[in-house]
């Protein structure tokens, strides 16, 4: 059997996935509802209950139509526990599997995954093609095999799976970096090939100019550490799409080094090129934990780091080499937690977004709400590309009925606040929503109507933001042809702090210490507050207008 290396956390992460049983199939009204409890059962990891009402559905509905279906709940439930090998035999007798969707194909390639099957759990991945849901899950997990999976199963794979369309320029990326690793020069160059004709203006295609030809650079003078390929991907592409926005990318001496969101290969990546190159600066990466090492790796070698978008204004206690853009949201959140506590709102539930931007923004405002006295009834998260809250609902609908709580604290991109505010109106929870910067967004204001009214949020105060945000955010959809995310508005600030370092002469370290602050779309640019930033205030939404509050008004609509 080959043998496949894969570090132990993430054999866990992958098997502790999130499955939504049955989340695709469409059942009559009856076994619908008698079914229900059992969806609720599995996913609350009461499986032994959820095997006893299999049991007795199996009697209640004995139709052959109803029997597979009974089957697959059970096949669910022995991937849960670990039972591989009985979930993959359960999932083989089954004829009609076409009714489950995606999920049945995803619930395969796990059980082969964890079952050491590789190529065929590949398979299964890669016939995953109508569920965002699921078919983002694989993708991690199929990029997983291409970078991970021993030499002779990856040549088996790119060899077999050469002349599909579902790879995108990611996993393009992933394939011809390790056939350039592997000397596989005449398939690597079929894959670029293919990648140059299919993704023609994709970030990658910059990333492959050095696997196609060995050629002399100059000595580089800006390192940036961007996650280009796992969970964050979309984020570190973002950021790199607004900063070249901002400048002129191509006449800057710059080398990327893709973080993998994982710092041990960040690591490497950074001594493969950081002290080869000896680089003037370095910029990212974007949140805490790596952040952290590559602070650490870069004071040690008196090398200047920014971190554009990390706001744990302890990092910068690591050394004089490390940088960070203006204030903490420490002082957004400190002016919210003010603002509730002259009102005596101090009973709080939070819904956040489960990255490392959400979960710096959820500890931060939690810290600060408990020290003051504040109570936290309940907490629950939600994935980015998440579509479907209802569990995370019912779960905050309960401690509002029953023990209640005032406001609820909610972060995430526009679409994600938008379904927060909706969703939370339509199961009856009253509390008020609040939150930091994340609401200041024409988007929500535009589409969440009513249901965003009466949000509460703190933000840093500064004028002529709408305009340039428009006109940046024009230009950005002009050429990228999609609407730029907050990392794609850090990358641009990013850009236009480079234009103004870039200007001077001289030591890098006196040019940053001495540097002016400026605005840009995401705020007041400074570094480590070296120039003074303007004040947090306190805004609410209400009939799509925008209206600042003072500290001790205690608003309408509670």
């Amino acid at each position: 059997m080959k043998k496949l290396v894969i570090p132990l956390l993430i054999v866990l992460l992958l098997s502790s996935c999130k499955i939504r049983p049955g989340k695709e199939v469409v059942y009559p009204s009856s076994f619908k509802k008698s079914i229900a409890s059992v969806r609720h059962d599995i996913e609350t990891k009461r499986y032994q209950k959820a095997l006893k009402q299999l049991s007795n559905l199996r009697r209640e509905f004995p139709e052959s139509k109803y029997v597979e279906q009974i089957m697959y709940y059970t096949a669910i439930i022995e991937y849960k526990k670990g039972r591989y090998e009985r979930s993959k035999a359960v999932l083989d007798s089954i004829k009609n599997a076409a009714i489950f969707g995606d999920e049945y194909y995803f619930i395969r390639g796990e059980n082969l995954y964890n079952l050491k099957k590789w190529e065929k759990a590949f398979e299964m991945y890669i016939n995953i093609t109508s569920s965002k849901y699921y078919r983002r899950i694989a993708y991690d997990r199929i990029d997983t095999l291409l970078k991970k999976s021993d030499n002779i199963t990856f040549m088996e794979i790119v060899k077999r799976y050469k002349n599909i369309n579902q790879y995108r320029d990611k996993e393009y990326y992933i394939i011809i970096k390790r056939l350039y690793d592997l000397k596989e020069k005449d398939l690597k160059n079929y894959y670029i090939r293919l990648m140059e004709k299919k993704f023609p203006e994709s970030n990658y295609i910059s990333m492959i100019e050095s696997f196609k030809t060995v050629k002399v650079e100059n000595k580089t003078e800006i390192e940036m550490i961007l996650p280009l390929s796992g969970i964050s991907t979309t984020i570190g592409q973002d950021f790199l799409s607004g900063f070249k926005l901002a400048t002129n990318y191509n006449e800057l001496n710059i080398r990327i080094i893709d973080s993998h969101g994982d710092p041990i290969e960040m690591i490497k990546g950074m001594k493969n090129t950081i002290n080869r190159n000896g680089s003037r600066i370095v910029i990212g990466p974007l949140y805490t934990f790596n952040s952290i090492v590559a602070s650490v790796y870069c004071n040690d070698r008196e090398i200047p780091i920014i971190l554009p978008m990390n706001e744990d204004i302890r990092i910068r206690g690591i050394g004089d080499n490390v940088y960070q853009f203006g204030k903490a949201n420490k002082e957004e959140a400190e002016t919210l937690v003010e603002y509730l506590k002259n009102n005596g709102k101090m009973r709080a539930a939070i819904f956040y977004m489960n990255n490392p931007k959400g979960r710096q923004e959820e500890s931060t405002f939690e810290e600060i709400f408990k020290s003051a006295g504040g109570n936290i009834i309940s907490k629950e998260f939600f994935s980015p590309n998440e579509n479907d809250y209802s569990t995370q609902m019912e779960s905050l609908k309960v401690a509002y009925d029953s023990i209640g709580y005032d406001v609820i604290f909610v972060n995430g991109s526009p679409d994600n606040l938008i379904m927060a505010a909706t969703q939370l109106k339509y199961y009856e929870i009253n509390a008020r929503i609040i939150g930091l910067g994340d609401w200041d967004e024409d988007k929500v204001i535009r589409l969440g109507g009513t249901y965003v009214d009466s949000v509460i949020y703190a933000k840093a105060n500064w004028e002529g933001k709408d305009i340039f945000k428009k006109n940046v955010t024009i230009e950005y959809r002009r050429k990228y042809h999609y609407s730029p995310t907050i990392a794609s508005y850090y990358g641009y600030d990013t850009g236009l702090l480079i234009n103004r370092i870039f200007k001077q002469k001289g030591n890098m370290k006196e040019i940053l210490s001495g540097l002016s602050g400026f605005w840009g779309t995401t705020g007041y640019i400074s570094i480590n507050n070296n120039s003074k930033s303007p004040g947090v205030e306190l805004y609410m939404i209400l009939n799509n207008r925008i209206m600042r509050l003072k500290r001790s008004d205690n608003g309408k609509g509670n």
